[in-house]
């Protein structure tokens, strides 16, 4: 049998000059191979994953000062309607956008949600009477699984949800004034709420 190239020297710690059998030699080999294919695999699955908050170039400042000013408690909101269609849909894209991070959060415990998800509420931020932001609240359809059985069912079912806790999941977040920038707001992440 030939020897292990260089790149599997490092993952045949148990080598040594001394005769050891073909099957354990195998058998070393293959984990060391399967232990290269699963880090490949994570490198390659990893960046897919949703990503909450998108700062634009330049807008750190903003981020800093706002999160400081919403700890001192010194920003004033004040309900809006925003009518101006582009506005708007870039406020729902948003919306839609931060609420992809709840697969990676909320959702990985006993929680099921819609895939729309609903512009309920956006406010003015003030600070000393000027505006420094958009604040959005958004919401989906969800239910507790906790305490039934949904994945019984196939997904068109409407029995799929028979027993399960209605509700709906509510996360808010700040928008830049140019709505570039966004981030949750961390006094309101993710949260079910029953009907």
């Amino acid at each position: 049998m030939k020897k292990p190239t260089a790149i599997f020297q490092l993952l045949y710690p148990f080598h040594s000059n001394a005769a050891t059998s073909p099957r354990v030699q195998r058998l070393l080999m293959q984990i060391g191979l399967a232990v290269i294919v699963s880090l490949m695999v994570g490198l390659v699955i990893s960046p897919a994953k949703a990503q909450a908050d998108r700062i634009s170039e330049g807008d750190r400042p903003w981020v800093d000062s706002l999160r400081s000013l919403m700890r001192a408690d010194r920003l004033t909101y004040v309900d809006t309607d925003v009518t101006e269609p582009r506005y708007r849909e870039r406020l729902q894209q948003i919306a839609w956008d931060q609420a992809q991070i709840w697969g990676d959060t909320i959702l990985e415990g006993d929680y099921w949600a819609d895939e729309e998800v609903l512009l309920d509420l956006v406010q003015a931020v003030f600070r000393d009477g000027i505006q420094v932001a958009w604040r959005i609240t958004y919401s989906s359809k969800a239910f507790d699984t906790s305490v039934c059985t949904p994945y019984e069912y196939a997904d068109e079912d409407p029995a799929r949800f028979t027993g399960c806790i209605p509700g709906r999941i509510h996360e808010s977040s700040f928008v830049s004034m140019d709505l570039k920038s966004f981030i949750r707001d961390d006094e309101a992440f993710a949260e079910f709420i029953e009907n």
